[in-house]
């Protein structure tokens, strides 16, 4: 049976080599670390299962439920009005809205900090030794800890970048679904 490249869904393009670059500084401690251009799947599916079970969703569903019962809005207009509240720094809005947003800027600050972690394990597990442990990751410099986030964000970008070039995905796409899920 003779397949031609011609028939294939699919092509097949060849990775780039990963670069060996080296993240931190003397004081906060050095460590030499893959540069891929991309998460694996393993990393990927590491990093979703332990960031999943965070409580932001969860609260910001909450928050606009609460303003919307206040105010006599739908869910959709009452996440607006959040939104809204959380980017303009209009202060009628943080006055109106202080119970609510102060609960959400609580939950989001824990969850950057936990994701934080996550994201700097997830890089030095995979890429470095699999032999650590999270405690480790905690007793890092916070400098280093900030370097492998900025690394694993960079990597995330360039795969997601190049997903959303593959099937057409545009940012106002995202925010559709991300409605569409606090509807369900």
């Amino acid at each position: 049976m003779d397949i031609s490249a011609s028939k294939l869904p699919f092509v097949v393009q060849p990775r780039n080599k990963p670069v060996l670059e080296t993240l931190g500084t003397e004081e906060s401690g050095q460590i030499q670390i893959e540069r891929r251009g991309y998460l694996t799947a393993g990393e990927r599916s590491f990093h979703q299962s332990n960031v999943s079970q965070d409580e932001t969703m969860k609260i910001m569903l909450r928050a606009a439920r609460s303003v919307g019962e206040k105010r006599g809005l739908g869910m959709k207009e009452a996440y607006e009005v959040l939104q809204k509240a959380l980017n303009s720094g209009d202060d009628s809005l943080w006055i109106e809205f202080n119970d609510e947003i102060n609960d959400l800027m609580t939950e989001l600050n824990k969850t950057r900090a936990t994701e934080d972690v996550v994201k700097a394990y997830c890089m030095l597990l995979f890429r470095v030794s699999g032999d650590l442990e999270v405690e480790d990751v905690l007793g890092l410099h916070p400098d280093l800890i900030m370097a492998l986030v900025g690394l694993f964000d960079d990597e995330e970008a360039r795969s997601t970048e190049k997903l959303n070039k593959e099937f057409g995905v545009e940012e106002s796409d995202k925010e559709a679904d991300i409605l569409e899920a606090e509807k369900k």
